[in-house]
């Protein structure tokens, strides 16, 4: 099978297994877009990096060596594996300075758009980091528009929407916490993936406007949150092998269990295969590029 039946043959399993809404939403795309794709039959340059990354992360997933091992192989130690985890982190952070670095500048750059976000949206921070919305809900004033409080009349207004606009409401919530985590991270590509959808396919406009957008300005922020999400996703590309080698270190030091420092030996392992495949290298120019590059 070529490369593009794998991924019409993945496209198409997804929609089978989840239904085009939840295949949009791991996609990180509308699911307007994936209703012209398949009645199309074809794949757009954002429709392929999209199922390319799914395919990545799919065979990232699994496992790299057989669960049990050769009846007589040598039994290695926690100590060993520690060790050995010390080294290999080492040579990685040796041969990715340079893009450490940028991911480090990405996630200040990160922070502060969700601080502007959270001030458009009127939130502030409390006490203890706790997010705190000083703003009153208004009265609806237009059914396109979505309120970051639920309304008695949600039901009627955005009808099957509103499951998505329920949990675009609870992912905002989930930006309580500290950044530069994986929990943030993933909290906010979430957030971001809702919001493509709520933009593209339901044609609701976000607070804290108070029109309904017109076709330019929905571009406009579809655009916008379509390159962030690509940056979330390079972010956590880099940052989860870091993370979890560190927790495996931190294990061993102070006497873990062995057979979860094998655990989470495997998902280093797997983490750097990914960050070390041609596929991986090729997304990473691409997101570098992304500035240069045309959206759909």
């Amino acid at each position: 099978m070529t490369g593009e039946g794998q991924l019409w043959a993945l496209l198409q399993d997804l929609v089978e297994r989840e239904g085009r809404d939840a295949a949009a939403v791991r996609l990180g795309l509308s699911e307007r877009t994936i209703r012209r794709t398949l009645a199309d039959r074809h794949l757009s340059r954002k429709m392929t990096e999209a199922l390319l990354y799914e395919r990545d992360r799919q065979s990232a997933g699994q496992p790299t060596e057989p669960e049990h091992g050769p009846r007589n192989a040598p039994r290695e130690t926690a100590h060993d594996i520690v060790e050995d985890l010390e080294r290999r982190l080492d040579t990685l952070e040796r041969e990715f300075k340079e893009w450490t670095e940028f991911t480090d500048a990405d996630l200040g750059k990160a922070e502060e758009d969700i601080r502007n976000l959270e001030r458009r949206l009127g939130f502030r921070r409390g006490s203890g980091g706790k997010l705190v919305n000083d703003s009153h809900t208004p009265p609806r004033t237009h059914p396109a528009l979505v309120t970051v409080e639920p309304l008695p009349d949600d039901g009627d207004v955005f009808g099957e929407a509103l499951p998505v606009l329920a949990e675009w409401r609870r992912a905002l919530r989930a930006l309580d916490g500290p950044p530069h985590t994986l929990a943030w991270l993933g909290a906010t590509e979430r957030l971001l993936r809702l919001e493509i959808q709520l933009i593209d396919d339901r044609r609701l406009t976000l607070p804290p406007d108070e029109s309904p957008w017109d076709d330019v300005r929905r571009d406009t922020e579809l655009q916008l949150r379509q390159h962030r999400l690509r940056e979330m996703r390079r972010q956590r590309l880099w940052t989860e092998p870091l993370h979890w080698a560190a927790r495996v270190v931190t294990l061993g030091r102070f006497g873990g269990e062995e057979e979860l420092g094998r655990q989470m030996q495997r998902e280093f392992e797997e983490r750097r295969a990914e960050l070390l495949s041609p596929s991986g290298e090729r997304r990473i120019g691409r997101s570098r590029n992304v500035g240069t590059s045309s959206e759909e």
